[in-house]
């Protein structure tokens, strides 16, 4: 399964880039859909480190349990270009493939790209059908919480 997004956002490429490599960030524009809680380690990091590998369970609405998931986190970054990747197995979701890519269009808005591949079993009409959901939600997020 695949699954994109491609939004301007209206935040300078610097901010956006800090917030992307924020797990507080990735908890922001996932709630209240999805909760994650850190396992390995006990406790998110202040700013996801390149060539870790993080480890969390996840929550649909904060108590439903959807497993966990793995993510190695790497990234690059150029004056008007900024990458970060995450890739990992998972309980549901058998591989993860997560890119974004962060371009500048201005001083003051930045164009987010976004790719996801998914590798599922069985769980796959579940796993389409909350993913899109979770897309639309975590783009709605992003423009609201960049305005």
């Amino acid at each position: 399964m695949i699954f994109k997004t491609d939004i301007i956002l209206n935040w300078p490429i610097e901010n956006t880039f800090a917030a992307l490599k924020s797990p507080a960030m990735m908890k922001k524009v996932a709630w209240p859909l999805v909760i994650f809680k850190p396992v390995n380690p006990e406790v998110f990091p202040e700013s996801w480190q390149d060539g870790q590998t993080y480890k969390m369970n996840m929550y649909l609405l904060g108590f439903l349990p959807m497993g966990w998931q793995e993510l190695k986190i790497s990234g690059q970054q150029d004056a008007d270009k900024y990458i970060l990747k995450d890739v990992g197995p998972g309980w549901a979701v058998k591989w993860w493939d997560h890119q974004v890519i962060l371009t500048k269009t201005s001083e003051n808005k930045t164009h987010y790209k976004e790719e996801l591949i998914l590798s599922t079993g069985f769980l796959k009409p579940i796993i389409w059908l909350g993913m899109t959901t979770l897309f639309w939600w975590r783009k709605y997020r992003w423009l609201k919480l960049t305005k």
